[in-house]
C-alpha cells in the first residue's frame, strides 16, 4: 500500500493526514494468526531526514489458545511513530531500520512493512484462553476444559520418550 508524500519531501513543517484501511491478505502474515483488516491513521510530516509518520492501527487478531486451541480473538491498537528515511539523507553507517524509506524516487512511502511490523511486534509466542486451562488430552485429544476423560496421561505420549522417565536428575544447587 504506497501512499503519495511528494508534497511533504523536502518541506520540513508540511502534514498530510492519512485515514485507510489495510485489508490483511495485503500484510503478508501467515501461519496461525490471522489478522482482520487494519485501521490505519496517520498524519504524515515533511522532516529533514523524509516523512515522519505518528498516529495508530486499530485491528482484530484471531489466535488459537495454546493448550486447547480455542479459537480466541483480540482487539488491538498500536501508537506508531516512525522516520521513512529519503534515501539521500541516509548514512552509510546509519543503523535505523532500512525498510521505511521513500520509494518511487522519494515520492512515495510503502506502509505495508509498517502496518505488518505493527502487528506483530509485541504479540506474545503464547496466548491462553484462560489462566488455568486444562488443554487438550495428550491420548485421546478431547478438550479436558469442556469433558474429562479416562486417559492414562502418566505414560509418556510417545515411546521413543519412554527411556528418560528414570533419569535422576541432581537437584542440588551449583556452587
Amino acid at each position: 500500500m504506497r501512499c503519495h508524500v511528494a508534497a511533504l519531501v523536502g518541506n520540513p513543517g508540511e502534514t498530510q493526514e492519512l485515514l485507510t484501511t489495510i485489508p490483511a491478505e495485503d500484510l503478508g502474515i501467515a501461519g496461525e494468526i490471522r489478522v482482520g483488516p487494519v485501521q490505519v491513521d496517520l498524519v504524515l510530516e515533511g522532516v529533514v531526514e523524509g516523512v515522519l509518520a505518528t498516529g495508530a492501527m486499530d485491528f482484530d487478531l484471531q489466535r488459537p489458545c495454546a493448550r486447547c486451541l480455542t479459537e480466541l480473538t483480540e482487539h488491538h491498537h498500536v501508537d506508531v511513530a516512525e522516520i521513512f528515511f529519503h534515501p539521500a539523507r541516509r548514512h552509510a553507517d546509519d543503523d535505523a531500520d532500512p525498510e521505511y524509506e521513500l520509494v518511487d524516487d522519494a515520492t512515495a512511502i510503502d506502509l505495508a512493512p509498517l502496518v505488518h511490523d505493527g502487528v506483530l511486534i509485541d504479540q506474545p509466542v503464547r496466548i491462553l484462553c484462560r489462566e488455568g486451562c486444562a488443554g487438550l488430552c495428550v491420548v485421546c485429544g478431547v478438550d479436558r476444559n469442556i469433558e474429562s476423560c479416562d486417559c492414562d496421561t502418566a505414560a509418556p505420549a510417545d515411546p521413543r520418550w519412554a527411556a528418560l522417565a528414570d533419569v535422576q536428575l541432581d537437584q542440588s544447587p551449583k556452587t
